[in-house]
């Protein structure tokens, strides 16, 4: 799966799970409070991750997390583990 394809599906899940009407302008470079996520709301996007991508990832990976390439390098790095 390539970046693209990892933005775009946790676009869908940030679409389908908090925002009805996500601003057009999402890229990597969007940070989680600039769509208004609390930590509580981050901690359930994580959950959501793990379970629409088929992985299971160390929430410690994610205390640093603040934008969606940060998400979308945390991903690649079980994707890649999980195909090896």
């Amino acid at each position: 799966m390539n970046r693209e394809e990892i933005v775009r599906k946790i676009t869908g899940i940030l679409n389908d799970n908090y925002l009805s009407d996500l601003p057009e302008n999402v890229s990597e470079e969007t940070t989680f409070e600039e769509l208004n996520l609390d930590s509580l709301d981050r901690i359930e996007l994580v959950m959501l991750i793990d379970e629409g991508f088929g992985i299971y990832t160390d929430d410690r990976d994610w205390e640093d997390s603040e934008t969606i390439k940060d998400a979308v390098e945390i991903i690649q790095k079980y994707l890649n583990h999980a195909d090896e």
